[in-house]
């Protein structure tokens, strides 16, 4: 029981939780939802290159993650201009050493990897962070 006036500590963690969830959505979900979008180029890429069209499943991979839209790109990272600033550009900059896609004769199975990093920058503490993920879709020929 509080007084007429006093502050309720249990509502103060209520609210601390709150914001701590909020501030957590804002700062790593567009981090996992990006992750989503490169797990689902992954599987279209299996899929693409089970069905014949492997010439073009690494372009359409990486204009996937690269690519500059007018509703939006894909996620954002950091290049180095001419000047040595450090600039944030649209799309995860993903080049063509970081995506594999190999078919095994014997297990008849495509395999597309995707190795990236993720910078996350964390307002209103001027900090940054790197967040390393591996996307792997392995499917089977039928």
């Amino acid at each position: 029981m509080s007084r007429r006036g006093g502050i309720n500590p249990i509502a103060v963690l209520i609210l601390a939780a709150v914001a701590a969830g909020v501030w957590w959505l804002y700062t790593f979900g567009p981090v996992y939802w990006d992750n989503l979008t490169v797990r689902e180029t992954a599987s279209a890429a299996a899929t693409g290159y089970l069905t014949g069209l492997e010439e073009g499943v690494m372009t359409r991979v990486l204009t996937r993650l690269n690519k500059v839209t007018m509703d939006g790109s894909v996620g954002w990272h950091f290049e180095t201009d001419e000047e040595g600033m450090e600039v944030r550009k649209p799309g995860l900059g993903i080049s063509e050493d970081q995506v594999f896609i190999g078919f095994d004769e014997a297990t008849r199975t495509v395999t597309v990897r995707i190795t990236y990093d993720r910078v996350v920058e964390m307002k209103p503490f001027d900090k940054r962070d790197v967040v390393h993920f591996v996307v792997e879709k392995k499917t089977k020929l039928q």
